[in-house]
């Protein structure tokens, strides 16, 4: 039995992003995709290359990647009751809509992705509690940052999914901090909705928190065999 320290240094992400936290201003999409990313994906599936066309020919024939896909929002977003399980294929419903959209140029699926979010925006009312609710949350805002370049996403529905971030999801992720015991994995979600969640509400106090939370995060030893 040996022991490996590791001291838990959660995101190349973040370190490389660092100087965002001192931008004038915030380029949308951020977090996972930049316009770049999706603008690769696309001429790769239009140029019908491997074998990127593979997967994109097995994502739109899931039954979530269709324009036709409706939502099915609740109160709260975690939850072994199948709540957050719903959550998660709607947020991911949302995202695979945003990938169609920005691909063929088909509105239609953009409406659907926007639709999804403004249904759970509108549903949450309280911070967001449920086991394993970090899962849908970090898809959620994912999809979210993509959808601000649909131009038909209306600044209100916007708003009032900026109000559900900062509202119902940023204090549920900040209460959550410190208590994953030695399940560090958990705090790498964290720092990913924090991170995109910042860009997306266009806060630096969001941004900032990851550092600040690498900085909190101890020592920790895992025995070995």
């Amino acid at each position: 039995m040996k022991k490996i320290k590791y001291l838990i240094v959660l995101l190349t992400m973040i370190i490389t992003n660092a100087n965002m936290l001192n931008a004038q201003t915030f380029v949308h999409p951020g977090g996972v995709h930049s316009m770049a990313d999706l603008n690769r994906i696309k001429a790769k599936v239009l140029a019908q290359e491997h074998p990127w066309i593979d997967g994109w020919n097995n994502m739109i024939q899931d039954s979530k990647a269709q324009k036709t896909y409706v939502a099915n929002p609740s109160t709260t977003i975690g939850g072994s009751n199948g709540i957050r399980q719903q959550a998660a294929r709607d947020a991911t419903a949302a995202y695979y809509n945003l990938l169609r959209w920005h691909v063929t140029g088909d509105t239609t699926y953009a409406r659907c992705a926007v639709n999804i979010l403004n249904a759970w925006s509108g549903k949450i009312n309280a911070v967001v509690t449920g086991e394993l609710f970090q899962l849908p949350i970090m898809t959620m805002v994912q999809a979210a940052e993509i959808a601000r370049t649909y131009p038909g996403w209306a600044q209100a529905d916007i708003d009032r999914f900026k109000y559900m971030c900062l509202n119902y999801f940023y204090p549920a992720c900040h209460n959550f901090i410190g208590s994953c015991g030695s399940w560090s994995g958990w705090d790498f979600l964290l720092l990913q909705i924090f991170f995109i969640s910042g860009f997306f509400v266009m806060t630096r106090q969001n941004l900032m928190r990851p550092s600040i939370i690498i900085k909190m995060v101890p020592e920790v030893e895992i025995s070995t065999t």
